[in-house]
């Protein structure tokens, strides 16, 4: 959705993500959540690049996965990948990966661990 006009009609007892236009790799795309999860921004920091308009959507917050199956304090994400089957003239799902950190900033980081998703 498009960021309101006035930062303070945003959803900051929930959480939300402010994202470029474009991008990849977490440019310019910026994490708010009340709890301050480690990788998340300040109030200050996210109404000056509003006012500057380096973000211009926002999506309301999707929490990260807190797995069982790694030491405490990794967030993950599932990574699904589609692909047409002409064949069958539909989507089939191909697998995926997971990938987590130490950290709410899942994307683009060298100290990111990956494994393959389980459907």
């Amino acid at each position: 959705r498009n960021i309101p006009e006035n930062p303070d009609d945003l959803p900051w007892q929930s959480g939300f993500a402010l994202k470029p236009k474009q991008g990849s790799k977490m440019k310019n795309l910026y994490l708010w959540h009340p709890s301050k999860p480690q990788g998340s921004e300040t109030v200050t920091k996210l109404k000056r690049v509003i006012h500057n308009k380096e973000v211009h959507y926002f999506q309301d917050w999707i929490a990260p996965e807190m797995p069982e199956f790694l030491p405490k304090g990794y967030f993950l994400i599932r990574r699904i990948f589609w692909g047409w089957d002409p064949s069958l003239k539909q989507w089939v799902c191909l697998g995926g990966l997971w990938n987590a950190r130490h950290n709410v900033r899942l994307h683009g980081a060298t100290d990111a661990i990956f494994g393959e998703a389980t459907l």
